[in-house]
C-alpha cells in the first residue's frame, strides 16, 4: 500500500495565519499526489467558553491542545489499518509535544524557529517569558527532543535547534519554505484600484509592513523609524501595516505624534489583497529582531516590491543580495539610534534613481525563483519515504 500522511495542524483559535497557510499548501499538494490521509488539529472544546471568560482563554486553549488533543490523535491512529504505512507530519513545532505520544509511529516535525524557547531559557534580553510560558516551552522542547525526525525552515533555525535544543544533527535537516500562493507582480492600474478600495483614505505613496504584534517583529522600532523618516529630505510617504488591529500602545503613539492620517492599519487581507499591496508599495520594510524564515520578504520580491530587512539570518538567507539591509537592534535601549540609522537607509532607497530601483526589483524577482512550492513538497516527500523505509528496517 502507498504511504499516507496524517497532517497535524494548529489550533485555529490561536489564529497563527502563516502556519495555517503552510498546512493548507501541504494539504493541497499531498492530496494531488495521493499521499494525504487526513488533516487534524486541536479543536476548541473548552475554548468555546473563551468569549464568556476572556481572562481564562489562554488556559482553556491549553486544555484543548495539551490534554484533549492527544486523546483524539491516538483515537485517529487506532483506526488506521495495521497494513497501511502511515507517517504523522506535525506542521508546526508548537505542537511538538505530540511527539511524546507518537514514539511507535514514524513522525516528522517542522520546526519554524526557536524564538519562544530561547526566550523561555532567558536567551533573549529584549523579552522575558512568564512562568506559564516557560512551562509550555519546556513541554514543546521535550517533544522536540523526542521527535523521530525534524526539518527546519531555514539554516538558521536548524543551527538554533542543534545548539539550543541539543537535538541530534542526524535526525535534523532544513527545508526552505515555498510559496503558499502564486505571488506575481500585479499590473499597476489593477494594483492601484484594489489598494484604493482597501484603503480609501490613503492619498500618498506608502511603505509597507506585514506582520503580527509579536515582540520580536519590532513594530515599535518601525514606528520610530517612520518618525525619523519625516525629518529627512525624501518623498512624502505613508506607512501601511497589514496584520492585527493596532494595540493600544501603538494607537496612543500615533495620536501623540499626529500620524492619524499617515499610518494605516489593514486587517484580514487575503492573498490577492496582499499581492496588490506588495505590487503598489514603494518598498517593504521588515525590521524583525528574530525570524524563522521571513515569508513577507519572499512574497514582496515575487511581486516586484523592493525590500529592506534587518541584517540577520535567516532574512539574509531569504532576501539574498537582492534585498537591502538595516543594522540589527543591539539593545532596545538604543532603539532611537537604530531608527535614525535605518531611516537614512530607507530614505536613500526611496530617493534612488528609477534605474537603480528597477535593478533591485529585477534582482528580487530572480531571487524569489530560488524558492518554490514544488521543491519544498518534493523534499518533504523524500523525507517521508526515507523515514518509512527506515521504520521497516530497510
Amino acid at each position: 500500500m502507498r504511504l499516507k500522511v496524517l497532517l497535524v495542524s494548529n489550533y485555529t483559535a490561536d489564529k497563527q495565519e502563516s502556519m495555517l497557510r503552510f498546512a493548507d499548501i501541504l494539504e493541497q499538494e499531498l492530496k494531488k499526489r495521493g499521499l494525504l490521509y487526513a488533516r487534524i488539529e486541536p479543536k476548541p472544546l473548552f475554548g468555546k467558553w473563551a468569549r464568556n471568560y476572556p481572562a481564562l482563554s489562554k488556559w482553556l486553549g491549553y486544555l484543548d491542545k495539551l490534554f484533549v488533543f492527544p486523546f483524539f490523535l491516538k483515537a485517529v491512529l487506532r483506526v488506521v489499518p495495521a497494513s497501511q504505512p502511515l507517517l504523522v507530519h506535525i506542521c508546526d513545532h508548537s505542537n511538538a509535544f505530540c511527539s511524546l505520544f507518537l514514539q511507535k509511529t514514524p513522525h516528522l516535525v517542522t520546526c519554524n524557529d526557536l524564538i519562544a524557547i530561547k526566550s523561555a531559557l532567558g536567551k533573549t534580553p529584549e523579552h522575558q517569558t512568564r512562568f506559564t510560558g516557560k512551562m509550555l516551552q519546556w513541554v514543546i522542547l521535550k517533544g522536540l527532543k523526542k521527535a523521530k525526525r525534524i526539518t527546519c525552515i531555514s539554516k538558521k533555525s536548524l543551527q538554533d535547534l542543534i545548539d539550543i535544543a541539543q537535538v541530534d544533527k542526524h535526525i535534523a535537516s532544513y527545508t526552505y519554505m515555498g510559496f503558499n500562493y502564486p505571488y506575481t507582480p500585479l499590473a499597476k492600474e489593477a494594483a492601484a484600484k484594489r489598494v484604493q478600495d482597501l484603503l480609501p483614505k490613503l492619498t500618498n505613496p506608502y511603505i509597507f509592513y506585514v506582520g503580527s504584534d509579536a515582540w520580536y517583529k519590532n513594530k515599535q522600532g518601525l514606528l520610530y523609524l517612520f518618525k525619523e523618516l519625516q525629518a529627512l529630505q525624501t518623498k512624502k510617504v505613508d506607512l501601511v501595516l497589514a496584520g492585527p488591529p493596532p494595540a493600544e500602545m501603538f494607537t496612543y503613539w500615533i495620536k501623540e505624534n499626529h500620524f492619524e492620517n499617515r499610518v494605516h492599519f489593514i486587517c484580514n487581507v487575503n492573498n490577492e489583497d496582499l499581492r496588490a499591496l506588495y505590487s503598489k508599495a514603494e518598498l517593504l520594510i521588515f525590521p524583525s529582531l528574530y525570524e524563522g524564515f521571513g515569508w513577507p520578504v519572499l512574497e514582496a520580491q515575487a511581486c516586484g516590491c523592493p525590500v529592506i530587512a534587518t541584517e540577520i539570518a535567516p532574512l539574509t538567507e531569504v532576501g539574498g543580495t537582492a534585498a537591502r539591509y538595516m543594522p540589527s537592534v543591539q539593545s532596545m535601549k538604543d532603539l532611537d539610534t537604530w531608527a535614525e540609522v535605518s531611516a537614512e537607509i530607507v530614505a536613500w532607497t526611496l530617493n534612488q534613481p528609477e534605474q537603480e530601483r528597477e535593478k533591485q526589483i529585477e534582482a528580487g524577482l530572480e531571487n524569489s525563483k530560488r524558492f518554490s512550492t514544488e521543491a519544498m513538497i518534493s523534499n518533504y516527500c523524500q523525507i517521508y519515504e526515507k523515514m518509512i523505509t527506515e521504520a521497516k528496517g530497510g
